[in-house]
C-alpha cells in the first residue's frame, strides 16, 4: 500500500523555528512525530517591545517590513493541492501566529534594517567557502550581510569583504521553481489545464512584486503538487543561491572595485560559480543543470518584464542574458543528464521562453492596465 502524501509541508530551511518554539503544543499534534529542536536566533527574542521614547520610523516603512516578514515567515508551512479544510484552518493559525512575530520584530527590523542570516543563507555561505578554503584562504574573510529588500538580490563589496543578499531571494526561488514545476506538471500530463497556458498569469504577481511597492502578504501563495515536487524546487531554490553567492564571492577574490558589473568580469564570475557548483557533492549534477538553466531564464524574464515596464524603446531580450545562457550550456557540457530529466528542463525553459516572448509582445495599454489593477489590489495597508 501507498503511504499517504503530505497535505501540509513544513519548510525547514525557511524561517521556521521562531513559531514552532513559540507553539510548540499546537503543532505537535500537526507533526505528531516530533519536532526539529529550536534553533535560536537574534529574532528569537520574543515578544520585542519598543523602547520608551524611540523614534517611530514612517508608516510605510513599518507596513512594507510587516508584510515581509509576515510572508516569509507564513510561507514556512506550504499547502499543496490536496490539502482540505483542516489542513487550510492549520495555515490560517500558522499565518497568525507569524503575523504577531513579525508585528513583534518589525520595529527593530526597521530602525536597524540589518536582518539576521537565515538558515538557508548560513549553509549555502558555508558550503561554498569550504569549497574554496583549500585555494582561495580569504574567504573566511568575507561576510554576509542580509537585508530585506525586496528584490532577487546579492551584490558583492570588495573593498568591505562584504556579499550583501536580501532575505527574500529565497522565497522568490522557491516560489518560481514551484510554479514552473506547475506548468511543466502540467505540459506533461494534461496540455488542456490551465496551468500549461498561464505560466506569465501564475509569475505575473510574483515578478511585479520586484517593481512596486506591494503587501508581500496579499500575493497568491503559491501550493506544491506533491512534496516531491517541493522538494526538487526547493533544491533548485539551493543551487541558485549556491550560484549567486559564488558569483560574488569570485568578484571579492579576483576583481577590483573598477572590474565590477564589466562583461568580462560578468563571464568569469559566472564560470567561477559553476566550477563550485561541480565541486559540491551535494548537488545532482542533473539538478545543477535544470536549476541554472531555469535560473538564466528567469533572470533573462525579470529584464524583459523590467524593460516592458520602463517602456523602453528596445523591447528585444537582453543579449547579455543570452550570453549567460551560452555561458551555462559551455560550463555544464560535461554533464550528463538523463533523458527524462532533459525533457523536463526543456519544458520549463521553454515555458519560461514563451513568458518572455509574451511579456516582450504585450501592448503596452493593457499592461498598464492590468498594472494599475495589480497595484490596488495589492496596495500597503494595516495587516489583520
Amino acid at each position: 500500500m501507498t503511504a499517504a502524501q503530505p497535505t501540509l509541508i513544513f519548510d525547514l530551511d525557511g524561517y521556521f523555528f521562531p513559531l514552532v518554539e513559540r507553539d510548540r503544543p499546537q503543532w505537535q499534534s500537526v507533526w505528531p512525530n516530533g519536532l526539529p529542536r529550536y534553533r535560536p536566533t537574534a529574532t528569537s527574542a520574543w515578544p520585542y517591545r519598543v523602547p520608551p521614547g524611540a523614534e517611530v520610523p514612517p508608516e510605510r516603512d513599518m507596513m512594507r517590513t510587516l508584510s515581509i516578514v509576515h510572508a516569509m515567515l507564513r510561507s514556512t508551512l506550504v499547502l499543496t493541492f490536496d490539502s482540505g479544510e483542516e489542513d487550510l484552518r492549520h495555515f490560517k493559525e500558522w499565518s497568525g501566529t507569524a503575523l504577531e512575530y513579525a508585528r513583534a520584530v518589525t520595529h527593530e527590523l526597521v530602525t536597524a534594517p540589518q536582518f539576521d542570516v537565515p538558515f538557508w543563507a548560513e549553509v549555502f555561505d558555508g558550503m561554498v567557502k569550504e569549497s574554496l578554503r583549500a585555494t582561495h584562504p580569504r574567504v573566511d574573510e568575507i561576510k554576509l550581510i542580509v537585508n530585506l529588500e525586496p528584490r532577487i538580490y546579492a551584490r558583492s563589496y570588495p573593498e568591505r569583504n562584504e556579499i550583501h543578499i536580501s532575505a527574500l531571494t529565497r522565497e522568490y526561488f522557491k516560489t518560481l521553481n514551484l510554479l514552473v514545476w506547475q506548468h511543466v506538471w502540467a505540459e506533461v500530463t494534461d496540455r488542456c489545464h490551465p496551468a500549461s497556458s498561464d505560466l506569465l498569469g501564475r509569475l505575473l504577481p510574483h515578478l511585479l512584486s520586484l517593481f512596486y511597492d506591494v503587501d508581500f502578504s496579499s500575493l497568491p501563495i503559491p501550493r506544491a503538487r506533491t512534496i516531491e515536487v517541493f522538494w526538487i524546487a526547493s533544491r533548485y531554490a539551493s543551487i541558485q543561491l549556491t550560484f549567486m553567492l559564488a558569483h560574488e564571492y569570485a568578484h571579492i577574490l579576483f576583481d577590483g572595485p573598477q572590474d565590477l558589473r564589466q562583461p568580462d568580469s560578468e563571464r568569469r564570475a559566472d564560470r567561477f560559480a559553476y566550477q563550485c557548483l561541480a565541486q559540491l557533492t551535494d548537488f545532482k549534477p542533473e539538478d545543477v543543470w535544470t536549476a541554472t538553466r531555469w535560473l538564466m531564464q528567469l533572470i533573462s524574464v525579470e529584464r524583459a518584464l523590467g524593460e516592458v515596464l520602463a517602456n523602453g524603446t528596445d523591447r528585444n531580450r537582453s543579449r547579455h542574458s543570452v550570453r549567460r545562457q551560452a555561458i551555462t550550456f559551455d560550463a555544464l557540457a560535461d554533464i550528463e543528464v538523463p533523458h527524462w530529466d532533459g525533457y523536463l528542463e526543456a519544458v520549463g525553459s521553454a515555458g519560461l521562453k514563451m513568458v518572455g516572448f509574451q511579456l516582450n509582445s504585450m501592448d503596452q495599454a493593457h499592461l498598464n492596465e492590468y498594472v494599475t489593477s495589480y497595484r490596488q489590489q495589492h496596495e500597503l495597508h494595516h495587516i489583520g
